[in-house]
């Protein structure tokens, strides 16, 4: 005796369309309202070691190495280095110091995704918009 299994998709709601889901409203510890978005969350919203590890692991792997071989290069344990692509530990300045050396980059491209991107204009005297300026001061 064999058991069948039911393959089918189920049964929309009346109507033909399901209805997409809803962001979470949560409230905050001051009593106001925050709702949630279904949109990924921004770069910026890992932590500075989670932003570090993924720049460290994206840049052995475009080098090609192994953990253990960017590790012994950098004079880190292989353990230390799956720590810190990890975003498990902050790592030290010496640390980072000898990644950098050892991937052949400047010590700032860990922080690069972690970096708030501000665009800026440069817009000759006189040409600019006119913004006004609402507040208690005149």
């Amino acid at each position: 005796m064999t058991a069948k299994m039911d393959l089918r998709r189920p049964a929309r709601p009346k109507g033909g369309k399901a209805k997409p889901p809803k962001p979470k409203i949560t409230e905050a510890k001051d009593g106001e309202l925050k709702t949630g978005s279904l949109a990924p969350q921004p770069a910026a919203s890992l932590s500075i070691a989670a932003a570090i590890g993924a720049q460290v692991r994206t840049l052995r792997r475009k080098l090609d190495l192994t953990g253990a071989e960017l590790a012994d290069q950098a004079g880190l344990s292989a353990g230390m280095l799956s720590k810190i692509e990890n975003g498990a530990v902050s790592a030290s300045i010496e640390s980072l110091e000898a990644l950098a050396r050892a991937l052949n980059v400047p010590l700032t491209t860990f922080f690069a995704s972690y970096e708030e991107q501000r665009d800026c204009s440069y817009v000759l005297g006189g040409k600019g918009v006119t913004i006004e300026r609402r507040g208690t001061k005149a």
